[in-house]
């Protein structure tokens, strides 16, 4: 599996921040020698809009352990 694989995710509007980031999670360790800087924007990208994503791009995280803390307020 290559990065591309995580342009084509997106979270649905039914669907739970925690149930995607499960998804995106099972997808990232599936693809070998992954950016890390391509794995938190594929992530801010996907992300469907709301209060969580815009406390995400009002003061962005600095790592994906950073941003998995942070959503834990939100799931």
């Amino acid at each position: 599996m290559t990065s591309t694989a995580l342009a084509s995710l997106w979270q649905a509007e039914d669907e739970s921040l925690q149930k995607f980031m499960n998804m995106f999670g099972w997808i990232v360790v599936q693809i070998r020698n992954l950016n890390p800087e391509v794995e938190l924007q594929s992530m801010l990208l996907t992300l469907r809009l709301g209060k969580f994503t815009d406390s995400l791009w009002k003061k962005p995280p600095s790592s994906m352990d950073k941003l998995h803390e942070r959503a834990k307020g939100y799931i």
